[in-house]
């Protein structure tokens, strides 16, 4: 299929710049006319929602722990503890957040690139998934390293910098 005449596909890349404002340094364009463009589109929403989806963690779990308080604002007063509590509608918002947040969700990092080929479309480059691969790789390696020099925990999800390997494709975000 032409990626330019497709109308569906240009009607959501001028509805995704459209999202952004108009003085936005990086506003996104609002058409694009080739595979290539759309294949490396594609390839910074998977990283990017992939990155900020693990850094925030399980959202919908600080949001019933933490946040839940946003969800019950209220004038009642503090001795009426029941008034303070949120609805049930606001509980089951924050359940349904947490439904659609907390999915099993393949790894970004794949020891074989043919695993994550087939979440991009199918005539994407299959050498793109090589480098990502051994960028992902090479960037483990690195922030092991530095890690080590430092005396910090290496395991999995540890802090203060999260491995690549960690990272998970954000497919319900």
């Amino acid at each position: 299929a032409d990626v330019a005449a497709d109308a569906e596909l240009q009607r959501f890349f001028g509805t995704w710049r459209s999202l952004f404002p108009a003085r936005a340094p990086h506003r996104p364009a609002a058409r694009v006319e080739t595979l290539a463009q759309l294949c490396r589109f594609l390839a910074y929403f998977t990283w990017r929602c992939s990155a900020l989806h693990e850094q925030t963690g399980h959202v919908a779990d600080v949001l019933i722990a933490f946040d839940l308080a946003n969800f019950s604002v209220t004038d009642a007063p503090l001795t009426d503890l029941p008034a303070l509590q949120p609805t049930k509608a606001a509980r089951l918002l924050g359940q349904h957040a947490q439904a659609l947040t907390s999915k099993h969700a393949p790894s970004l990092y794949q020891k074989d690139p043919r695993a994550i080929s087939r979440f991009w479309l199918e005539r994407t480059d299959p050498a793109i998934a090589v480098r990502l691969q051994e960028s992902l790789w090479a960037f483990h390696e690195e922030l092991h390293a530095w890690k080590m020099s430092r005396g910090l925990n290496t395991g999995a999800m540890s802090i203060p910098l999260l491995d690549p390997l960690d990272v998970k494709i954000a497919v319900t975000v």
